[in-house]
């Protein structure tokens, strides 16, 4: 079957078709440039890394535009990072070059069922062919629309199946995933419970004070430990370093299983044995794997609790005794497992992946966050599914209740924990989380990863053919959400967040950032009678959005001539050429100093812009214009102030807003301006650049030979006798509706990016188009990645 990718809410959900044929190039090296390319982001979207997934894709765009497979892609990435009218766009541009591309409609699909318009999602699906190599993304498609009208039991079960006969199918389980989420929050909780309940998962909570104290500990020499071991030498000796350096007296004997090691590590096994008494060594001839070396160990044990343990952990201060409180919790309570960076759903969010070497500065990390763990836990030991293996303890008369590990079906383990938590269940035994207890896992990887994900797959098979795929799937989402592991991650993020400092250039230098010309200012662009836009816009991708592609344009048609320095993040990326259309010059700028950075820097690369008539500083923090610009510029031509701006504020200090502001006339060749705009430095931090550089423009006014000024639509004008009874304010943040009906001609992004002002809102207000604004948005909260 075709490999498929999928993007149901934030996840693939279309076919990627092969590779069609692309046209004949011109130029031989640009076409393998963009196979390259897109190669490269492929991977990345394979991988979700989505940032560089659009960044790749992009940059092969520009190389191919009518590329539809590139094209469509974008529309996949745009879906995940949660750009809808990106996405739309490009499957619409997909379909435009190839209607046959029938992976994009999905996209589409998928954009309708986000915008709530079923109907349409439906009347989409009809067009989607059922049959052949589309019957599958067909029934996923069908799904996805079963959620979105809450027919979640049906959903779930039919995915289920897609899952049971073809396991490979990664999106049904994706899909499943959110679908299970939607269930889990849409408030029909009896409903919910209804249907975990039927597939045995419906655990009533443990009453952790029961017949205990919290401070009750297990009897001595109660408990032993199994740790299976191959190759590895340097994890294990870390793990039985904490092991002495956090001992218990419930600790019984240590029992290390020797798996077909390499002669190193026998050779160091050898030597901590014959140190080390108490540790009993079994050793394999041949390679068993870990299920296999686990029931080794255990037949070892004799004591009434056993911990299983991975050769790469490290445990913390209380560790043996915390687990054992989560068993004492409760009697049908069997087996324990600890939170930690890397274990399955029992993993820390923001820690996972952390799987550094130990050493003592880690160590000393691993402590603080066990301690964290341990002040933070509430002890409530909540039932659950599944277990990682990592780190088990186990209460014995459970453990052979339920019939122990099973070696035949998982030999070389995956699935065969969670295969015995499932049979312990249906006796009315339990796994239990214990939240109050961490265990780092390094999780060193003793096998290679292609041999470890046959395995997986193996194991999945095995755990599904004896307890049914839907069962095992909704038994991975219970674990999935658990509360108690979200509110340990939550917390411990916030705890041990550490907020890096500004860096800040030396005060008495600056270097100017890297730079190219794309388009060098022509001759003659600049006269005394030139009206010149110095446009800074933050482009990394290159990207030209629609709303400021109508602002170049509309201050071109006003009669300015327009330099434009995108801030970039590489060079060498190519950009679109629609800046090249509307601007005179274009300047690509290593992204450094905010725009007073750029802005300095355009005046030091092209001294003439000194001798203009008048100079207009913009950037593209802002959506429109709503009209034309002809107006605005009309009355700064009228008044001819030494220095005009759109808006103010009196947040911090009254001051002139830097989005648009400018000076005239005699102004420009006043030593005093030249010597603010040679001052300027790259702040990284952009309320400084504010505090240092946009609040004292209009104080700068007054050594100025002309001091007049011109706020076009100020706070007095907007709101007359009552703007000095207003609370300090930004009318450009807090009060756009007004401004607008004054007749200014935007508004600022910040205000439709944090939901200040609905889309519906501004398109009603100024008569733009809704999706035109929605794109615009998605373009810049892209360029912020």
């Amino acid at each position: 079957m075709d490999k498929m990718s999928y993007a149901a809410h934030g996840h693939r959900i279309a076919p990627v078709e092969p590779r069609q044929s692309v046209r004949a190039s011109e130029n031989s090296g640009s076409e393998h440039r963009k196979q390259m390319l897109f190669s490269s982001a492929k991977t990345a979207f394979d991988e979700g890394r989505m940032t560089e997934a659009y960044r790749g894709f992009i940059q092969a765009l520009r190389l191919d535009p009518e590329d539809a497979q590139i094209l469509y892609m974008l529309s996949e990435t745009c879906i995940r990072l949660g750009a809808i009218e990106q996405a739309t766009m490009y499957s619409s541009s997909t379909l435009a070059v190839d209607p046959t591309f029938k992976a994009a409609l999905a996209v589409q699909i998928e954009v309708s069922v986000r915008q709530n318009d079923l109907d349409h999602a439906r009347a989409l699906l009809r067009q989607h062919p059922a049959g052949g190599s589309y019957a599958p993304m067909h029934a996923l498609l069908e799904q996805r629309l079963a959620s979105a009208e809450e027919n979640f039991e049906v959903t779930l079960t039919e995915l289920a199946s897609l899952v049971e006969r073809n396991e490979k199918l990664i999106l049904a389980r994706e899909l499943f995933e959110e679908s299970f989420k939607r269930f889990l929050n849409s408030g029909q909780n009896d409903r919910y419970h209804d249907f975990i309940d039927a597939l045995g998962l419906h655990f009533e909570a443990s009453n952790s004070t029961e017949g205990r104290s919290l401070w009750f500990e297990p009897a001595p020499s109660s408990i032993d430990i199994v740790i299976p071991v191959h190759n590895a030498v340097r994890e294990l000796a870390d793990c039985l370093a904490s092991l002495r350096r956090w001992h218990d007296p419930a600790l019984k004997r240590i029992i290390l299983v020797d798996d077909a090691s390499d002669r190193v590590t026998k050779a160091w096994l050898d030597r901590y044995v014959a140190r080390n008494p108490e540790t009993i060594l079994v050793r394999h001839s041949e390679n068993l794997g870990f299920t296999r070396s686990a029931i080794a160990g255990i037949a070892q044990s004799d004591a009434p609790f056993f911990i299983l343990l991975n050769s790469d952990t490290i445990v913390s201060a209380g560790w043996m005794a915390g687990l054992w409180r989560g068993l004492a919790a409760n009697a049908s309570h069997a087996m324990a497992g600890p939170l930690s960076n890397c274990a399955y759903f029992q993993s820390i969010a923001h820690l996972q992946g952390k799987n550094e070497i130990v050493g003592t500065e880690q160590v000393r990390i691993i402590d603080k966050r066990a301690a964290f763990v341990r002040a933070n836990g509430l002890a409530a030991y909540p039932k659950v599914p599944f277990l990682s293996g990592f780190c088990l303890m186990v209460r014995r008369e459970h453990y052979e209740a339920a019939g122990g590990l099973d070696a035949k079906s998982y030999p070389r383990g995956y699935w065969e924990v969670q295969d015995l938590a499932l049979r312990m269940i249906d006796l009315g035994l339990y796994p239990c989380l214990v939240d109050d207890v961490y265990v780092h896992h390094s999780q060193s990887g003793s096998i290679e990863a292609e041999r470890r994900d046959a395995l997986v797959s193996d194991g999945f098979r095995q755990i599904c053919a004896r307890h049914g795929v839907i069962r095992v799937l909704a038994a991975e989402e219970v674990c999935r959400h658990l509360p108690d592991v979200r509110r340990q991650s939550q917390a411990e993020a916030a705890f041990f967040q550490v907020l890096k400092p500004s860096q800040k250039l030396p005060e008495t230098a600056r270097v100017l950032p890297a730079h190219r010309w794309i388009v060098s200012p022509p001759a003659g662009l600049i006269s005394p009678s030139a009206e010149v836009c110095l446009f800074v816009a933050h482009a990394p991708y290159g990207q030209l959005a629609e709303f400021t592609s109508h602002y170049l344009q509309e201050l071109r048609r006003s009669g300015l001539r327009v330099v434009v320095c995108l801030a970039v993040d590489n060079l060498d990326s190519p950009i679109q050429s629609d800046w090249l259309n509307h601007a005179d010059a274009v300047l690509l700028r290593e992204n450094a100093g905010f725009d007073f950075g750029a802005w300095s820097d355009l005046l030091k690369l092209v001294p003439e812009l000194w001798e203009a008539r008048r100079l207009l500083f913009a950037n593209d923090s802002v959506v429109g214009p709503f009209q034309p610009l002809f107006d605005v510029f009309d009355r700064i031509r009228k008044k001819d102030a030494g220095f005009f701006a759109l808006t103010d504020c009196t947040l911090f200090q009254y001051h002139a807003q830097s989005y648009f502001f400018g000076w005239a006339g005699q102004n420009l060749s006043a030593p005093e301006l030249r010597a603010f705009w040679d001052s300027v430095k790259n702040f990284s931090d952009k309320e400084e650049a504010i505090q240092h550089y946009e609040i004292p423009l209009l104080s700068l006014c007054d050594v100025l030979p002309d001091q007049s000024r011109q706020i076009l639509f100020g706070i007095h004008d907007v709101f007359g006798p009552y703007a000095e009874m207003l609370p300090p304010f930004s009318a450009a943040h807090h009060a756009w509706q007004a401004l607008i009906r004054s007749g200014n001609p935007f508004i600022k992004t910040e205000v439709l990016r944090s939901g200040v002002a609905s889309f519906d809102e501004v398109a009603a207000l100024t008569g733009a188009d809704k999706a035109m604004l929605q794109r615009h948005v998605e373009q810049s909260n892209l360029n912020r990645m």
